[in-house]
């Protein structure tokens, strides 16, 4: 296992450069994340680790589709020598980490499937995720005066959508922090 870890990895370096935003910095908040509710809940890190590295490296094709990310994760799995199980297992863990792709059936069910559904989510409205968001509203002409509200739906959306207490527990300062941030602006009337 050590070596598709190792070959997960140099992908990832090679594929997903040091952008903060997008690029390994991303990656690897969001499987320190992970590791660390892997720990809490005494569940096996690779399928996480690897969960880490080729969402990322697939999500950053902005041509696939929510659907056919973990299609390319799938192969590049394949591609270094992942087994069918486990590279079945990376990949739904994959597809169930995008609300989007959910439905009556398709439910993240499993530890590791909500570990990393809480993993992705936490780093999505830490301080950073939150200014991603922003860019992106920014990107889609959003209103000055609907960024606010924007932010504050998205991030309540995102809380309260985390499976486990201890992932809240676990962003309980950042959340804060970012609440705050926006409550001050909307009384100041601030406009991001």
């Amino acid at each position: 296992m050590d070596d598709i870890i190792k070959k997960a990895m140099a992908i990832a370096l090679k594929e997903l450069g040091s952008d903060k935003f997008y690029g390994l910095p991303y990656t690897e908040r969001v499987k320190e994340k992970a590791l660390t509710l892997a720990e809490k809940f005494g569940v096996k890190e690779s399928t996480l680790v690897l969960a880490s590295y080729f969402h990322t490296i697939s999500q950053k094709d902005k041509q696939l589709s929510l659907i056919t990310i973990p299609n390319k994760s799938s192969l590049l799995l394949k591609k270094i020598g992942c087994d069918d199980k486990l590279r079945i297992q990376v990949t739904k863990i994959i597809l169930l980490s995008d609300p989007n792709n959910w439905d009556v059936t398709k439910r993240p069910k499993t530890i590791e499937e909500k570990i990393f559904y809480d993993a992705k989510t936490s780093e999505d409205i830490s301080s950073i995720g939150i200014i991603k968001k922003i860019i992106s509203l920014n990107e889609q002409d959003t209103q000055d005066s609907d960024i606010i509200p924007s932010i504050e739906s998205f991030i309540r959306e995102k809380y309260s959508s985390l499976f486990f207490d201890k992932t809240k527990n676990m962003i309980e300062y950042d959340y804060r922090m970012v609440t705050e941030f926006i409550a001050n602006a909307k009384k100041q009337g601030d406009v991001l």
